[in-house]
């Protein structure tokens, strides 16, 4: 399988023929088809693709249903949909199906390989590093001391994160809502901030409104604002959110908490962008952009009746799904090393570093409340302890009793075996002794086999760092072809 293998699905032949031209010549295979069906015979009895092109009008299928089909056929394939400006919306859901990036029509076939080069930049790292696709308009990344990646107030480097990152620089360029799912404490009005931000109203005002924190008898005066003599303590004329957010952005969290009272009038208010102060009888106009949140499962409360089916519907246009912490690998690390630092600045303490069985700690533990506990765990570390490495012993019980390996562990004997044996099979070959990074590759590449490819897992195991394992895997490459 070469790593320049790329179906183009493209009804158009004279625009076939020019990213087919470009392509080749830029040392690509491209195999193309015209429609849909003939795609998936295609994939199905070719899985060698690594590369999709996409144009989003293909008729005979639906683009978002044929998406989904391709990364379940060839799931490790980078899928580029190309669109026009008034499918942006479409292209997005697309991303949220599985699509790692869309282009917009027009663009130079210099754009196309571009961003085809940058897939096969992303995807040659995939597999044991971290590393960040950089597309043909990526996110401006700034690499901070301790090597992690900044995107618009979020650190992180993960697969996981980079997706969500071109999602919220796509959704950004539209100004359609934005509707942000997610546990406690994965940063969604961060997220939400950085949608903001990211726009055309980054100048304008962001106002955002915790509809769980208003009362309920004042919420509708908190979002629309009154009249003065409205209600008991209505001293003056007021505005409210959606009014200071004119030409900006406003930002409803946790949004199922609205009363269903007010839903009625929200769902007038997105479609028409107008509204009625509370006591007032004049009709306002305000230009906004809505972007909301929830840690909840908007559908099932629209099933339980506690939602809106109609106002769901029209606020849930462009979905962002903040991952949970436990979800995104390394960036675990990062985030910790920039709140030691940053909190050891502030408590005027030495804190540099954590040691690797704090690091194997953490890559493990589950982090039900997310980055805010992580912020609260490093926080308490720093101003109880003053000295430069942080140790096991810093760690609250409840994070040491939930992650502990056991020595009954199968993986865990099994792993002390493969040493012992691998160290065996080097006394006893004919006197022709192997080096010792062949003995530890040996023993290392076992047990992360019999972790079922769980680099963390097997590296708690083994008592290091999965950055060590990784640091140790690019040193065998370079040992083997030396």
């Amino acid at each position: 399988m070469t790593d320049k293998e790329i179906l183009l699905i493209e009804e158009k032949e004279l625009l076939a023929n020019s990213y087919i031209s470009s392509l080749v010549y830029n040392g690509y295979q491209v195999k193309h088809v015209d429609t849909a069906i003939k795609a998936i015979e295609t994939i199905k009895s070719n899985k060698n693709f690594n590369i999709v092109i996409l144009n989003i009008n293909i008729h005979d299928v639906d683009c978002l249903n044929l998406t989904s089909m391709i990364k379940q056929e060839i799931p490790d394939a980078s899928i580029l949909v190309l669109a026009r400006h008034d499918e942006v919306n479409k292209a997005v859901e697309a991303m949220g199906k599985g699509a790692t990036d869309f282009l917009i029509k027009p663009f130079s076939t210099d754009k196309l390989v571009r961003v085809i080069g940058c897939f096969q930049t992303y995807q040659s790292g995939i597999n044991d590093m971290v590393s960040v696709p950089s597309s043909y308009d990526s996110p401006k990344n700034k690499r901070n001391n301790n090597h992690s990646i900044e995107y618009s107030g979020f650190i992180g480097t993960s697969n996981i994160m980079q997706n969500m990152y071109n999602i919220i620089e796509k959704s950004a360029k539209s100004s359609a809502t934005v509707f942000i799912t997610g546990e406690s404490g994965t940063g969604k009005e961060l997220c939400a901030k950085a949608v903001h931000n990211l726009s055309n109203r980054k100048e304008k005002p962001f106002i955002a409104i915790n509809c769980a924190a208003i009362p309920k008898e004042l919420m509708e005066s908190e979002i629309f604002g009154h009249k003065k003599g409205a209600f008991t303590g209505a001293l003056s004329d007021r505005e409210g959110a959606a009014s200071l957010a004119n030409g900006g952005s406003l930002f409803l969290d946790e949004i199922c908490e609205m009363p269903m009272e007010l839903q009625s009038k929200m769902l007038r208010f997105v479609q028409e962008c107008c509204f009625k102060k509370v006591g007032g009888n004049k009709l306002e106009a305000v230009d906004i952009r809505i972007i909301c949140a929830t840690n909840k499962n908007p559908l099932e409360e629209v099933r339980k009746g506690n939602f809106r089916e109609d106002l769901y519907y029209r606020l849930h246009v462009i979905p962002i799904d903040m991952p949970p912490l436990r979800k995104r690998g390394d960036d675990i690390i990062d985030l910790a090393y920039t709140m030691l630092l940053k909190y050891s600045e502030e408590e005027k303490r030495r804190f540099s570093a954590f040691s690797e069985e704090v690091e194997e700690i953490f890559l493990q533990y589950s982090w039900p409340g997310n980055i805010r506990e992580l912020q609260n765990t490093i926080r308490k570390i720093v101003v109880l302890n003053n000295t430069d490495i942080v140790t096991l012993s810093m760690l609250p019980e409840y994070m040491l009793s939930n992650t502990k390996i056991s020595e009954k562990d199968d993986n865990y004997q099994n792993s002390k075996f493969f040493v012992k044996e691998a160290v065996n099979r080097n006394i006893k070959n004919n006197g022709a002794l192997n080096p010792l990074w062949e003995i530890e590759k040996d023993a290392i590449e076992r047990t992360i086999e019999e972790c079922g490819g769980n680099v963390p897992k097997a590296a708690a195991i083994l008592e290091i760092s999965p950055s060590t394992i990784y640091r140790k895997r690019l040193q065998w490459e370079k040992n083997m072809y030396s």
